[in-house]
């Protein structure tokens, strides 16, 4: 064989291996993003509680002091002659940001006060409040129905609603990204993905997540931290969709809060009970236009397109 014929064929091989590895990277990325839609009807929900709490648990009476069970959710009154509940944006903040209708819901989210005051998530808003402005009169009974892991992380999932979209990514502030307003921490995505683009907001550091991103952190792949995996060193939703040690598929009937349901292109964490008509509440990373939130949805059985997760042990 003469050189020229030898170095054609040459580059011909290398051209033809190149086109598929492009090609394989291409379908790689497509399936890295997430969409928010599927089989399941979709309609945008406030990140509010619901009658019984994000997890559809019984309420029980009881006062709480001292140290407060973390992540376990209580309502608050005022004292006597206040028309509210103040809430501040930090430890140390003069003034409220808001003010807390009487016998709302809040989650503690750190069990310790600081400055006698505690941190608390009241309907997808962080803030603190002080422990003398306030009663702790209403928690979980200790039987609850879910188990204490699936609890924590609902807690943490909570945390990333109001963060922004970010596409193969996933980190945000254990503090939260919605205390701070319009000049807070969330993120910015602009665009349409895989071709969108984000920018931090509020500080250097760059937060949001994209679906596989979010259920990953969630699910400890690798780990729980949402400060660690900026890269998203999880799974991806095409991932999720197959077979795997970590996880096994549940029935709509098995369902439970800490469940995740999962298609080749989204996957989203399930945020509480279906109720009668069969809806209820997911916790997600949507897409750019609308970042991370709480979305309400209906439930649906498995199908070839879609089904439920379950993370083993849980």
């Amino acid at each position: 064989m003469s050189a020229k014929r030898f170095w054609g064929k040459w580059w011909r091989l290398v051209l033809s291996w190149a086109l598929t590895l492009s090609l394989a990277l291409a379908l790689a990325l497509a399936t890295i993003g997430c969409e928010g839609g599927g089989d399941e009807a979709v309609r945008v929900d406030k990140n509010g509680y619901g009658e019984e709490g994000d997890e559809g648990l019984p309420w029980v009476s009881g006062i709480a002091t001292g140290s407060l069970a973390l992540n376990n959710i209580y309502q608050v009154v005022p004292l006597t002659g206040a028309s509210g509940v103040p809430m501040y944006v930090s430890a140390t903040a003069p003034n409220p940001f808001r003010q807390i209708a009487p016998n709302a819901a809040v989650k503690v989210v750190i069990s310790d006060a600081t400055n006698n005051r505690y941190r608390v998530d009241h309907a997808g808003v962080l803030g603190w409040i002080h422990r003398n402005n306030l009663d702790f009169v209403y928690a979980y009974a200790n039987n609850m129905p879910l188990s204490q892991t699936r609890i924590n992380a609902l807690a943490r999932a909570r945390q990333a609603m109001g963060f922004s979209y970010w596409w193969g990514n996933a980190r945000w502030d254990p503090d939260g990204g919605a205390v701070a307003g319009p000049n807070g921490n969330a993120g910015k995505c602009t665009g349409n993905c895989p071709n969108c683009k984000h920018v931090a907001t509020g500080g250097n550091l760059e937060f949001g997540a994209d679906c596989s991103g979010f259920v990953s952190t969630i699910w400890g792949f690798p780990d729980f931290d949402p400060m660690t995996n900026p890269s998203n060193n999880g799974y991806v939703a095409s991932r999720y969709f197959q077979s795997n040690p970590n996880w096994q598929t549940v029935t709509h009937k098995q369902v439970l809060p800490g469940d995740a349901r999962v298609s080749k292109k989204h996957i989203y964490l399930v945020a509480s009970r279906p109720n009668a008509s069969g809806v209820f509440k997911s916790f997600e990373c949507v897409g750019c236009s609308e970042g991370c939130k709480a979305v309400r949805r209906t439930l649906v059985a498995n199908t070839d397109d879609s089904h439920f997760i379950r993370r083993k042990g849980w």
